[in-house]
């Protein structure tokens, strides 16, 4: 609330609107004076006892400097006086000597005039080329006054604070033009009170004028009469007289001079003095419209008076109390208006348009008249008009119905019926009404509005999914616009779902077809938040394509080929390979189960080997004791291999070997654990399908000066030919000296593109065909019948109502489709659609129901002997959206997947095979390695936290590399960084203070933003400003 400033503009102290130390505040505002008294506790006072400067912020906001001028204390409270600053800068500054301002402009002379005042010239309207001249000294403000009067400018006085510091003082110069914004001040609203005091005290009506005494001679004397004036107080014989002495210097004054002088005085005199008191309430905090600001016209309003007072005024002068924030208003010369003068005008243009409308009619009623006068002379046919019909009619006897007062329609009786001879509706003429054409015109353009809504949908989803898109700023202005748009689409979908071309009124076909306007406006903001986000998307992938180098990715893939069993990476061709433990004992299982074909499959379990060996080895300077179990099973068999045709899941051979060591040596512990988990798939040929292999290791070395652990663990997956198709990698370290603890995790997780996704998806096809498969394709397939649009294989929009898809298990439409088995369990289940969508069952082409429509989700049934089975989805609504169906054998609930048939063909097509198999394959597409690194060091005087990921797309060549880094120490502080792609944010915390680097700075959810060195600060005032 209130600033004091030292006389280097810097601000030392500072007292809240909430600081009881404070109990008057108030500034009082007028044209030649600017006055603010402060009353405020002696303890808190301080700065106030010396002739400081003191800065608060008035009723507009703008920012007052006042320098305190006298200082009272009376032990408890301090009474403080202040001048406006101007008013002491300006005047105590220089003197100016008599001169000449010869044809400048206004600001040439203020430019001279602030020279030394600390002020400097500010925004001055252009008050044309002058001369001013004066012969006696001046004081700078005293020559801005006289600048004033010869230019018809008014001064004022403004200062600018950046930061904590007022960095310049200003003086505009206006031309005065007081406005009337809308306030008028109204008996009942704001105004208290209102009175008028009517003078006729020192009225006139006649003067005796005497001249200046002169030094020989006789006094000039003369009498002058105002009889109008005379008549207004019913006094036409006797004037009301007064003496009137001018002041003059002339002593030689003629009688001409002195009788002009007279009559300019009687005219002041000769009407009575009418003052005004008026009392006015402060009600813009609770009407913020209802605004008086220094220098408006006012208008105010007084039914109560006779006849009711219309009056306009200037505020001249305003007293703000700070703490409670009321204002009293002064008002200058009060100018009264007649409620006719003010009506005359409005008046006058209604008797206007009356007459224009009289005349209007007038002609109408003429042409009429002369129009039937004209065809009377030829026939006269008598019409009876009413709401019932006559009594007694005859053939083409006339009657105007009007039983309908909106639309009256003329009959014809003719044989005992009354023949309708005018249009009723607009039906009859073959015509629609306003607001069926426009229902129709909008329901059209709502379809098309349907169908872009869905690819604009589609589209902001791709580029909100995006992974390139990390702006946080940017994705919640493109998900607000979104929102805004969807909640206007939704908006014109419930107002004509409510109606129809019967039902439609106008007012709400227009409130209607505004939204659709509503609609493009957000559209066009959201495609505007769309287009920048593909620009920063583009950016961020430029950014880590430039950091992408093949030396880089191969460096880190040798790295990768380490941890595995003779693991080998080839950068030519792109192929990371490794052995598989173990793999001469798959081998012998596979060959044993390929003999044992035609047998029992007991027989070739029978070659398992599982076993377990300890050893113990003693020797002079060394103990070593190790454990080593093999553990080898078949999983996924039946009875016998004549039953491998009817097992869901693949035969799985599986070895595991595991091996513990404890090694003590003459200066050293060494504990060590591993474990090998190779797992081969084979298909129901017994063929091999894939190998799986998960390696486990944990490492304990003790030394006199140092402990060593580490644990790590691989799992990857490679096809036949030994290439690695996926890697999950994970390694923890630990080293411990005396004065030193280092802990590090290591993660790596490569996948190796979508030449083996193809082979992956394979095998997915292999395994899908041997269990049970949804029978339902692809929506586009094209031995479906459907009136519904296709938005994507497994997507359905219903546009209106009644909308079907027909799915067939019978030859139909050209096409040969499979049939459903009798005597089947089979369960349908729609995984996702609006609430309106139904389903149902029929049998016999159709004819017959198994299931009728229903909104149940999941429909179970049995074929019996029934056959050509038919599944329909309809709409039982306008703009509906079905997703995933499926369909599969038996009772059990199974989660959707795709056709193996949709699945094949999506593998044919290499362009979109691993996009449209499914959702999961989407991050494999492309041939990436993920590295994350994460190490703790301490050694007494600094702890150093340090998390690193680094991501190289080999297929598009990009390279994601993020660090974020944690020193403290009790020598240099605490310092933070984080490094995104080569955009560094850095703090440090010393004993130097704190220190902050970064493009962007957000504090306290945005009141605060600082971004690459611009400060933004929301809804600043004087209570955020403190010391």
């Amino acid at each position: 609330m209130i600033h004091v400033l030292n006389f280097n503009s810097q601000i030392i102290d500072f007292i809240s609107r909430d600081d009881n130390a404070v109990t008057i505040a108030k500034y009082h505002k007028t044209k030649d004076n600017d006055l603010l008294d402060i009353r405020i506790l002696s303890q808190r006072a301080e700065h106030f006892k010396k002739r400081n400067r003191i800065i608060i912020q008035d009723k507009n906001g703008v920012y007052r400097e006042y320098i305190i001028d006298r200082a009272e204390e009376d032990g408890r409270y301090v009474d403080v006086e202040c001048t406006a600053s101007h008013l002491v800068d300006i005047s105590t500054s220089k003197p100016i000597p008599p001169g000449k301002y010869e044809k400048m402009t206004i600001n040439q002379k203020l430019s001279e005039t602030l020279r030394d005042s600390g002020w400097v010239v500010g925004d001055c309207d252009y008050a044309g080329l002058k001369t001013n001249s004066w012969t006696s000294v001046r004081t700078p403000l005293e020559m801005i006054s006289q600048l004033e009067t010869a230019h018809e400018v008014q001064a004022d006085y403004e200062i600018e604070i950046d930061g904590y510091e007022v960095v310049e003082r200003r003086v505009n110069m206006k031309i005065p033009a007081p406005l009337f914004k809308g306030k008028e001040i109204e008996y009942g609203k704001d105004l208290l009170s209102m009175k008028r005091v009517i003078d006729f005290s020192e009225v006139k009506t006649a003067l005796f004028a005497l001249g200046p005494e002169p030094e020989q001679g006789k006094r000039v004397e003369t009498f002058v009469y105002d009889d109008e004036a005379q008549k207004q107080f019913d006094l036409p014989y006797r004037y009301i007289w007064g003496v009137y002495e001018p002041e003059t210097e002339d002593d030689n004054m003629s009688l001409q001079r002195l009788t002009t002088l007279a009559k300019t005085e009687l005219n002041k005199r000769k009407s009575a003095a009418v003052s005004y008191e008026i009392s006015v309430v402060d009600i813009e905090k609770e009407f913020p419209h209802e605004v008086i600001r220094y220098g408006d016209i006012v208008r105010i309003k007084n039914p109560d008076f006779t006849p009711t007072l219309y009056a306009e005024s200037e505020v001249i002068g305003i007293e703000h109390d700070l703490i409670s924030n009321k204002c009293t208003y002064e008002f200058g010369k009060v100018v009264e208006y007649q409620e006719d003068d003010l009506l005359r005008y409005f008046r006058n243009r209604l008797g206007y348009f009356n007459q224009k409308f009289n005349d209007k009619f007038s002609n109408v009623n003429t042409i009429v008249r002369e129009s039937i006068e004209g065809e009377l002379q030829y026939f006269e046919r008598k019409i009876l008009k009413g709401d019932t019909p006559p009594e007694n009619p005859i053939n083409d006897l006339l009657w105007l119905d009007t039983s309908n007062t909106k639309v009256p329609v003329l009959r014809r009786y003719f044989n005992g019926k009354w023949i309708k001879s005018s249009a009723e509706n607009a039906s009859d003429v073959g015509a629609i009404t306003r607001e069926q054409a426009m229902y129709s015109g909008l329901s059209n353009t709502f379809i098309n509005l349907t169908i872009q809504h869905s690819r604009l949908l589609k589209e902001v989803s791709e580029i909100v999914e995006s992974e390139y898109f990390v702006d946080v700023e940017l994705k919640k202005e493109v998900n607000d616009n979104l929102n805004a748009t969807v909640d206007v689409f939704n908006h014109i979908k419930t107002n004509l779902d409510s109606m129809n071309e019967e039902t439609a009124t106008i007012g709400k076909l227009i409130d209607t077809q505004a939204l659709f306007v509503d609609y493009r406006e957000k559209m066009q903001s959201l495609y505007n938040a769309v287009e920048n986000a593909k620009i920063a998307i583009d950016e961020r992938f430029k950014l880590l394509q430039s950091q992408y180098t093949d030396e880089k990715y191969n460096e880190a893939m040798e790295k990768i080929a380490a941890a595995l069993p003779n693991g080998n990476w080839d950068a030519e061709t792109g192929q990371l390979t490794s052995n598989i433990p173990n793999e001469d004992r798959l081998n012998e299982i596979e060959i044993a189960l390929q003999q044992n074909l035609t047998e029992q499959i007991d027989g070739a379990k029978q070659i398992l080997n599982n076993q377990v060996d300890a050893k113990l080895l003693q020797l002079k300077d060394e103990i070593t004791l190790s454990v080593r179990s093999v553990d080898e099973k078949i999983d996924g068999l039946g009875d016998g291999v004549n039953l491998l045709n009817d097992r869901l899941e693949p035969i799985k051979i599986r070895t595991t070997n595991a091996e513990n060591n404890i090694k003590v040596l003459q200066d050293s512990l060494l504990l060590t654990a591993t474990k090998t988990d190779v797992q081969r798939s084979l298909d129901e040929q017994l063929n091999p399908l894939k190998n799986e292999v998960n390696e486990q290791k944990a490492q304990l070395q003790i030394m006199s000066n140092s402990i060593d652990s580490k644990v790590s663990q691989s799992e990857y997956t490679s096809n036949l030919q030994g290439i690695v198709e996926r890697l999950d990698n994970a390694e923890t370290h630990r080293q411990q000296l005396s004065n030193q603890i280092t802990d590090r995790v290591t993660l790596n997780d490569y996948n190796s593109g979508i030449d083996s996704m193809k082979h992956y998806a394979d095998e997915q096809v292999n395994n899908l065909t041997l269990g049970n498969v949804n029978l339902i394709k692809s929506y586009k397939s094209p031995e479906y019948l459907k009136t519904a649009t296709v938005e994507d294989d497994y997507s359905l929009l219903f546009l209106t109502t009644g909308k079907t898809i027909n799915i067939f298990f019978y030859d139909a439409n050209g096409y040969i489709n499979v049939p459903l088995e009798a005597n089947t369990d089979y369960i349908l289940k729609l995984h996702e659609a609006d609430e309106n969508i139904e389903m149902g069952v029929f049998y016999n082409k159709g004819r017959n129901i198994i299931k009728t429509y229903t909104k149940d989700r999941i429909i179970r049934f049995n074929t019996g002997d029934k056959e050509d089975f038919r599944i329909i989805l309809i709409a039982r609504d306008a703009n509906l959206h079905a997703g995933k169906l499926s369909l599969y054998k038996g009772t059990k609930e199974l989660d959707w997947t795709p056709n193996p048939e949709d699945v094949q063909k999506n593998i044919d097509n290499a362009e979109t095979n691993a996009k449209q198999y499914a959702d999961t394959l989407k991050q494999q597409q492309d041939k990436v390695l993920t590295t994350y690194d994460t190490r703790i060091t301490q050694n007494g005087k600094d702890i150093e936290q340090r998390a690193t990921k680094e991501e190289y797309n080999a297929s598009k060549q990009l390279l994601d590399k993020t660090i974020a880094q944690v020193v403290t120490s009790a020598v240099n502080g605490v310092s933070l960084s984080y490094n995104d792609n080569g955009t560094i944010s850095d703090l440090v915390l010393n004993d130097q203070g704190v220190s902050l680097n970064s493009s962007l700075i957000n504090i306290n959810q945005g009141d605060v933003v600082i971004e690459n060195g611009v400060t933004t600060i929301k809804n600043l005032s004087s209570e955020k400003i403190k010391v």
